[in-house]
C-alpha cells in the first residue's frame, strides 16, 4: 500500500509554513540569496564564487545592482543575488552573518560588507505544503493528485458511459 500524507486544506497558508512544488506540475524552483552590502572595494563579476568569511557560506554571483558610492573609493553600496548556494539555514533561509565580510574566488578578501544576513528567494510555481498530498515521497497538488490517484487509492474504476447510454438512462 503506498504511504499518503493529507494535509487539512486551509483558504490560505500560515506566515512561516514551508512550500515546495507539485511533481506533475512540472516547475522547477530556483532558489537564489540577496543580500546588501557596504564597504564595496572590488565589484564581483558573474559567475564568481562568494564565500562569508565567518560563516562559510557560498554562492556564485549572478548579478550586482550599485545604489550609491564607487568601487575605487571603496564605499560602494548596493545588492548582489546569489545561486549555487551552500549553508543556507533551513529553519529562517538566511545566508552569512550579520554585518559578515565577504571574500570572492577572483576579487580577493574583503570585498564588501553585507549590512544583516542574505536572504533566500525561490522562484518557480511552489505551493504551501497544507495544500499538497504527499504519496510515496513525493508531493502533488490537489488537483494533479486527484487526477493521477484518486480513484486508484479507493479502488475504484471509472465509469465510461457514451451519450446514448447516459440519454437512456435518463429517459
Amino acid at each position: 500500500m503506498p504511504t499518503i500524507k493529507l494535509s487539512t486544506f486551509r483558504e490560505s497558508p500560515p506566515k512561516y509554513e514551508r512550500w515546495h512544488t507539485c511533481e506533475l506540475c512540472g516547475s522547477t524552483r530556483y532558489n537564489r540569496v540577496q543580500f546588501q552590502f557596504t564597504s564595496g572595494s572590488t565589484e564581483p563579476t558573474d559567475g564568481e564564487t562568494l564565500t562569508g568569511n565567518t560563516s562559510g557560506d557560498t554562492g556564485v554571483v549572478e548579478s550586482t545592482v550599485l545604489y550609491t558610492g564607487s568601487w575605487s573609493n571603496g564605499d560602494a553600496q548596493g545588492h548582489v543575488i546569489l545561486s549555487s548556494l551552500t549553508g543556507v539555514d533551513d529553519d529562517d533561509r538566511t545566508w552569512g552573518a550579520e554585518d559578515e565580510e565577504i571574500n570572492g574566488s577572483t576579487g580577493g578578501n574583503s570585498m564588501m560588507t553585507m549590512t544583516d544576513y542574505g536572504f533566500q528567494k525561490t522562484f518557480g510555481l511552489t505551493y504551501p505544503m497544507s495544500f499538497l498530498i504527499e504519496r510515496d515521497g513525493k508531493y502533488y497538488c490537489k488537483n494533479h493528485y486527484n487526477f493521477r490517484w484518486y480513484m486508484h487509492d479507493r479502488d475504484e474504476e471509472v465509469i465510461d458511459l457514451d451519450d446514448d447510454e447516459v440519454r437512456h438512462a435518463r429517459d
